[in-house]
């Protein structure tokens, strides 16, 4: 069963993708993210600590260095694994959301219930 608040449909609550963590994308259906995929670039796993991940990338960019003789498309996924898996922040968000939740340089998990009132802690008042 569906119904109207504020002119945003909402649909069940499965159709929600259940509920914790907010509306479930606004009624939309979740979809698998990928968030092994980088791990798999560098060949490490994902419980792989800080220094095993900095360790590998520097593995894989000496082999696949341009300049070297490697494929320059190949190393730039190197790169852009080291980018993400080498900053916690970045590694922390592509592990819940993936390479989505990276696009724009923030996380897109649907709208927090307090945009949609316009309270919760400052967010979005005026002072």
């Amino acid at each position: 069963m569906a119904f109207r608040f504020g002119g945003f449909p909402f649909g069940d609550f499965e159709e929600m993708g259940g509920m914790p963590g907010g509306m479930g994308g606004m009624g939309r259906p979740r979809k698998d993210v990928d968030t092994e995929g980088l791990y798999k670039i560098l060949g490490v796993a994902k419980t792989a600590s800080f220094a095993e991940i900095k360790k590998a990338f520097h593995k894989m960019a000496k082999v696949h260095h341009p300049d070297r003789g490697g494929d320059k498309e190949k190393f730039q996924e190197i790169q852009e694994a080291w980018e993400v898996l080498g900053d916690k922040d970045k590694r922390e968000t592509y592990d819940k959301h993936g390479m989505d939740g990276l696009k724009d340089g923030g996380v897109h998990t649907g709208m927090d219930i307090s945009d949609l009132f316009g309270f919760g802690g400052g967010r979005g008042r005026q002072q």
